[in-house]
């Protein structure tokens, strides 16, 4: 889970995310879902593309979601545990 909770996770991947100069200039979008585990102490050990729009906006996505760097564990039973989560990024042109 992301500290703040899911509004805040949109606005810092709104406020970091540059849509890529060659997916504006061929009008492309689409959504991208980003794969992460998350360790138990709040760091992204791993993240991938799930399901992809196109490389570059699949790339720009996967540099945003790497930049978050702490997360709350999930908990079991009181305990911090590895656990993974999927993140949607969406790219629109206005």
């Amino acid at each position: 889970m992301y500290p703040e909770g899911d509004h805040s996770l949109l606005e810092f991947i709104a406020k970091n995310i540059r849509y890529p100069i060659s997916a504006q200039e061929r009008k492309i979008s689409g959504k991208v879902f980003i794969e992460a585990t998350i360790d138990s102490r709040g760091n992204i050990k791993e993240a991938k593309i799930l399901i992809g729009a196109h490389k570059d906006l699949d790339n720009e996505a996967l540099r945003v979601v790497r930049l978050i760097t702490k997360w709350l564990p999930e908990l079991q039973n009181g305990i911090p545990v590895e656990s993974s989560l999927t993140i949607p990024v969406s790219f629109k042109l206005n």
